[in-house]
């Protein structure tokens, strides 16, 4: 089971809030990204704070991640047979407002 998401943030608040919306909408649509997705937010947040605060620039996020296990899936039973992780961020000059 896996997930993916990008997009464009104004500043790095806005890209931190928006990383946690998203996992958060990925638990609620598949359950199994309990097991990895807290994880996931901890690290994601922790590299967006790496990243310089410039007005003139927007951060680019794209995250991936994937849970694998044998069997039919029961929530506190299961075990995990694998765990994929992706993220990168970057700053991007800010676009013009559209006119």
């Amino acid at each position: 089971m896996s997930y993916s998401f990008s997009f464009k943030a104004p500043n790095k608040a806005e890209a931190k809030w928006r990383i946690q919306a998203e996992l958060k909408k990925v638990v609620e649509q598949q359950p199994p990204h309990a097991a990895d997705c807290e994880h996931h937010q901890v690290l994601a947040l922790q590299l967006v704070d790496q990243l310089s605060d410039s007005p003139d620039k927007e951060v680019a996020v794209s995250m991936s991640g994937a849970v694998t296990w044998s069997g039919e899936w029961k929530p506190g039973e299961t075990t995990l047979g694998g765990l994929t992780f992706g993220f990168s961020a970057h700053l991007m000059p800010k676009q013009p407002a559209a006119q």
